[in-house]
């Protein structure tokens, strides 16, 4: 089983095709397949899509909840000076190495990606939408639509969080005026916040916010909230109602979930603070949750996207507005390999990366420096024939051989400045819940008896385990893992 596959258009007079269906590869010529798992948690880095209108296009700052540009600078000098961190000096750094567009890449099987649309650089919020996009056993690819039971409620998702480890998404939903954001609060707006616990298909209204909230990041049944107030934020975990509070009164400082940065080594996401310039921008530097300096990017323009085993993953770029790096530094901010993408589309250079897979594979969107020819004889290609501004694509980053591949069908049918942003991706083998009209019991044994670890809604992914199936009293049991992660067996599936 795969999760992604390249395939390359088909030159006319030749043999090659796209095997969807079938997953296999096309004929003429062998490919790489690359199997991956499933990144912990989502860090969202759709810079083009929140803080201020006036945001570089290419700016790596990432995403958080509330706008650098609407909370209050007025910080006192740092007490003392040695306790900063240094950017790194990049001069002994090796030579990052030049990013190109390659062959389409598609999804394969055991593979869920998630993502949104929306417009291009124009300050709209992070996640307006999410959709999930799958195949199932049949090689037949599903796209659901995750927010459409919220369209009952009216308004517009003011933003989003998700642990999607444990199936844990939250919606700050504006359902009344304008919640905040590029400005202040107005119309006598209302916001509430929204769960799932099953990944998406089912939502609870957990009843009305603090107008002027954001939220940062999920932490299975939490969620970590920012509220402004005059000009400047306080965070609070919606559920439990712990404050949290910056390690440090001598800097300004705002929290971010950075996938692998848990205090306890465990691998799991974990709260890091980000330095904050008097401007209201990154100043490139980041400190662990008492305040110590954990690792300095490149340059003031740099965000840290995970951490990992290959080292702390970052983006950067040397100047603003100019090439956008990705790259590793290790535990000295020494760079140790990084990538540049140089390619631009009118002047403008994009490229944010979402998550990074066990592979070494990464994920994201990136502005492409034309319209890409999709399909097995580049005839697909959703440009401006089809009514679209940017030729911008969700895309695989394929390290190994720095080349960029850009996902078929994601761009499909988007119309004027709409364009697909990835937020996750994650790794089956999944079956989809499919009962008809009841839930779908989860139990912890192989017997009807059997304490229920939840009934699950149709359209729920389960993760099927490494248990086998087995027959009990000419019941065929599957194991699986519910949304949760918890183990247990499905009857009849």
């Amino acid at each position: 089983m795969h999760a992604w596959r390249l395939v390359r258009p088909r030159v006319p007079g030749t043999m090659e095709d796209i095997r969807r269906s079938s997953g296999k590869r096309p004929l003429s010529k062998p490919f790489c397949f690359l199997p991956i798992v499933a990144v912990a948690a989502l860090l969202l880095v759709l810079t083009a899509c929140g803080g201020s209108s006036k945001l570089s296009a290419s700016s790596p700052t990432p995403a958080v909840g509330v706008p650098p540009s609407r909370v209050a600078s007025g910080v006192a000098p740092a007490k003392t000076a040695a306790a900063l961190p240094t950017v790194s000096a990049t001069s002994s750094a090796p030579a990052a190495a030049a990013l190109s567009v390659g062959m389409q890449g598609a999804l394969g099987y055991d593979t869920v990606l998630y993502y949104s649309t929306g417009c291009f650089a124009c300050g709209r919020p992070q996640v307006p939408d999410l959709f999930r996009r799958y195949l199932d056993p049949a090689g037949n690819e599903h796209t659901d639509d995750l927010f459409a039971p919220l369209a009952s409620y009216g308004g517009y998702p003011h933003s989003f969080a998700a642990d999607w480890s444990r199936g844990d998404l939250w919606v700050a939903l504006c359902t009344h005026g304008y919640c905040g954001g590029e400005t202040e609060p107005s119309g006598e707006p209302v916001e509430r916040l929204m769960h799932s616990a099953d990944g998406g298909v089912t939502w609870e209204d957990k009843g009305t916010m603090t107008v002027d909230t954001f939220l940062y990041g999920a932490f299975g049944k939490d969620v970590l909230e920012a509220t402004l107030t005059d000009g400047r934020a306080s965070y609070r975990f919606a559920e439990s109602g712990r404050q949290l509070s910056a390690p440090r009164t001598d800097l300004q400082m705002t929290p971010q979930v950075v996938p692998g940065a848990s205090a306890d080594g465990s691998g799991e996401p974990g709260i890091v603070w980000q330095g904050i310039a008097a401007d209201g921008t990154s100043n490139g530097r980041f400190y662990d949750l008492n305040g110590e300096p954990l690792v300095s990017g490149p340059s003031a323009h740099s965000a840290l996207l995970a951490k990992t085993a290959q080292g702390f993953l970052m983006s950067w770029q040397d100047v603003a507005g100019g090439p956008q790096l990705v790259g590793y530094l290790d535990d000295s901010e020494h760079v140790l390999s990084s990538w540049k993408w140089s390619e631009s589309h009118e002047g403008q250079t994009y490229l944010t990366v979402a998550g990074q897979l066990t592979s070494g594979l990464l994920y994201g969107t990136a502005l492409l420096p034309d319209f890409f020819g999709f399909g097995t004889d580049g005839s697909e290609r959703g440009d401006q024939a089809h009514g679209r501004m940017y030729p911008i694509e969700g895309v695989f980053l394929k390290l190994d051989s720095s080349t960029v591949h850009p996902i078929i069908g994601l761009s499909f049918g988007l119309t004027g400045n709409s364009s697909p942003f990835i937020v996750h991706m994650d790794q089956g083998p999944v079956r989809r819940v499919a009962t008809g009209s009841d839930c779908l019991n989860v139990r912890e044994a192989t017997n009807l008896q059997a304490k229920t670890l939840g009934c699950f809604a149709d359209g729920v992914l389960l993760r099927l385990t490494s248990d086998p199936q087995v027959e009990v009293e000419g019941i065929t049991w599957v194991g699986v893992r519910t949304p949760d992660g918890q183990a247990g067996w499905v009857s009849g599936a």
